[in-house]
């Protein structure tokens, strides 16, 4: 074969898709036949992500056999409520360029439900320094971080990450802290934003976001967020999001 194209379908309203990136190196795994990537077509406006990968070689190979990642995703939460991934098509191609009779076993696993809980939250500024506590119920076997972002742009385009390291949040309590370096003539945006990965989709989550006006910069800010708040995989983008600038339910505040 020289390939295979599968076709995801998302909700528009709620996901952006950031990236795609190739899944097994090898098209076969008994095979030593490589493979690359075809620039993925991402339609967000439209909810649709078209992605294919080419063998580097071309021919039978007789008693061929494999299984693995079709590719890895990454998406970004653009509002609240839940969503589904639909794998719409898969496709082999033979030397020819038709379709192969070849079979392709499912299931596909698109997306892998993972909720965390984030209880007694509080989140404040004093001037330029920050201070963030909360407790969380994860499971210990979750790869969850927080980063700590600030940007001048609403949308985050440009933004700096405060944190050098990402913040673990395995533990049942955490607190971290932190100085802003804001010019008081510019509007800042910043946000607390969760990363996780669930098998081989990165997730990010604002949990919490403050815009910091013009002149503001020494303003005391205190922000108290709802006790028990329950966020779960892709809530979490949303929140950790604001600080600077797969099926998942919303971040409940």
């Amino acid at each position: 074969m020289i390939g295979y194209e599968f076709i995801l379908m998302f909700n528009p309203q709620v996901l952006e898709c950031v990236s795609v990136e190739s899944g097994n190196e090898n098209m076969l795994e008994n095979t030593e036949r490589m493979s690359a990537p075809v620039e993925p077509i991402i339609e967000n406006e439209e909810g649709k992500v078209v992605f294919a990968m080419a063998s580097i070689a071309m021919g039978d190979v007789p008693g061929a056999y494999g299984n693995g990642q079709l590719a890895s995703l990454q998406w970004r939460r653009k509002a609240a409520g839940p969503y589904n991934f639909f794998l719409s098509s898969i496709e082999v191609l033979k030397p020819n360029a038709v379709p192969s009779d070849m079979i392709i076993e499912g299931p596909f696993t698109v997306a892998e439900k993972v909720s965390i809980e984030l209880v007694n939250v509080d989140i404040s500024r004093v001037g330029n320094h920050i201070t963030a506590s909360f407790e969380n119920v994860v499971d210990d076997e979750d790869d969850v971080q927080l980063n700590v972002l600030i940007s001048d742009n609403p949308n985050f385009e440009s933004s700096e990450q405060i944190n050098e390291e990402p913040l673990d949040i395995q533990g049942r309590s955490n607190q971290f802290e932190f100085d802003l370096e804001l010019d008081p003539n510019t509007t800042y945006y910043y946000r607390i934003q969760k990363v996780s990965k669930t098998g081989n989709v990165m997730y990010e989550s604002p949990v919490y976001e403050e815009v910091i006006p013009p002149g503001k910069c020494e303003e005391s800010i205190r922000g108290d967020l709802n006790n028990n708040c329950k966020l779960e995989l892709s809530d979490l983008i949303q929140l950790l999001q604001i600080l600077s600038g797969i099926d998942i339910e919303p971040v409940n505040q």
